[in-house]
């Protein structure tokens, strides 16, 4: 190897550090879906950092059941969306609840769109809350692990 190669295996180093791999451009297109970022902000944005299916629905009501159903489970399989359980379950209320993962966060952030959240956030707390979600609202919800507010 040559003197003159250094600098250009150095250059090819770094240039390959700033190029996404393959997963993380995959984790892009998943988060840049309107749906799928709208989703997450909101998730994010609520006081607890957890939201159930049924608050998602009411949040989003031009989005159907099943459409809705399949957002949250791709963002759970790539990572950027977490399942959590109530420490204590009850008849007809959540049994599960979705909180961003740190890897939600970060990308968020690594997109410049995480400052939005302070905007979901003032809009949620200048509505009341729907009948049917008081009970929900009132629950012991669990708690992310990045939970420290």
């Amino acid at each position: 190897m040559s003197e003159s190669d250094g600098p250009a295996k150095r250059r090819d180093a770094a240039v390959a550090d700033a190029v996404p791999t393959e997963d993380e451009l995959e984790d892009f297109r998943t988060l840049l879906d309107r749906t799928r970022l709208i989703i997450v902000q909101q998730t994010l944005a609520h006081d607890s950092g957890v939201l159930c299916r049924a608050e998602l629905a009411a949040r989003n009501p031009d989005v159907n059941e099943s459409t809705l159903q399949y957002h949250l489970d791709t963002l759970v399989v790539r990572g950027l969306l977490t399942k959590e359980t109530p420490s204590e379950t009850k008849r007809d209320l959540p049994s599960v609840f979705y909180a961003v993962s740190k890897r939600g966060i970060d990308l968020l952030k690594q997109l410049n769109l995480h400052d939005e959240i302070a905007v979901w956030n003032d809009l949620y707390s200048s509505i009341s809350t729907p009948d049917e979600l008081r009970q929900i609202e009132a629950m012991d919800r669990p708690e992310p692990e990045w939970y420290d507010y």
